[in-house]
């Protein structure tokens, strides 16, 4: 499931529980699975990064001219 539709259906769950037509366990339930979703994609976006550097690396460029780190005082 992606993101929006993990945070969808826990909006739903909390809803349904607000009216007495769902159980804690069914909002506790639909909460596990949307912060699994969203450490997938934080999980993405590293493998991404990651992807990139050693692509940059392989072609000779250096880390440093990749990634710039902010320095203090900027």
């Amino acid at each position: 499931r992606d993101s929006l539709s993990a945070e969808a259906a826990y909006e739903d769950r909390q809803r349904l529980f607000a009216n007495g037509r769902a159980t804690a366990f069914d909002v506790l339930d639909a909460e596990t699975t949307l912060v699994s979703s969203r450490l997938q994609l934080v999980q993405s976006y590293v493998a991404l990064r990651q992807a990139r550097v050693r692509y940059d690396h392989a072609l000779g460029r250096d880390v440093n001219d990749v990634v710039r780190a902010p320095q203090p005082g900027q």
